[in-house]
């Protein structure tokens, strides 16, 4: 069997297909359309080509499409778009301070109450959750995420700690969008 390549009217997205399939659903924006229809309206019509906005790490943008490591969007569906700050979880790090700190204080009022020095272990452990909980602390960093909203409400499509590839990638869809029209 041939298989041909077809524009989706909707989206633009590029599918392929099978001699003779009288519908299709795009893969792009999951909307069905006839085939014979969109082959007439390519002949009537100048299609924009696929113009890649951003293409790093896997991340693929362009007027049509965003394409991440793990799933694949149409820009016909995104309503609007921004970029969310995370910021850095506090809570864990200072936790293991708190504890690390009672221990060691703790070891110092039973050294003043003359109780054996087998409790040097608490004063130990304490100091070690304390160094751990400050370097947790230190190297914690925000994450950046960026969020799309649809129909269907607003996911988060992407996170990292690299927020200049968050703000490309966000200034890449938005021209995307825009260049779609």
């Amino acid at each position: 069997m041939e298989t041909k390549e077809i524009i989706c009217p909707k989206c633009g997205g590029i599918l392929e297909t099978i001699e003779g399939v009288k519908v299709i659903t795009c893969k792009h924006c999951n909307t069905d359309f006839d085939v014979e229809k969109a082959e007439e309206k390519k002949e009537h019509q100048k299609v924009k080509k696929e113009k890649v906005f951003y293409d790093k790490g896997g991340i693929i943008v362009t007027n049509t499409r965003i394409k991440l490591p793990d799933k694949i969007y149409s820009t016909a569906n995104i309503t609007s778009l921004s970029k969310k700050v995370i910021p850095k979880n506090y809570s864990f790090p200072i936790g293991l301070i708190i504890i690390g700190a009672v221990l060691s204080l703790f070891y110092i009022v039973l050294a003043f109450a003359d109780i054996p020095s087998s409790c040097a272990t608490l004063l130990v452990i304490g100091l070690i959750l304390i160094v751990v909980g400050i370097g947790i602390l230190a190297s914690s960093k925000a994450k950046y995420c960026v969020v799309f909203e649809t129909a269907s409400g607003k996911i988060d499509v992407l996170t990292t700690v690299d927020e200049k590839m968050i703000d490309d990638i966000v200034e890449a869809i938005s021209r995307a969008i825009d260049y779609r029209g």
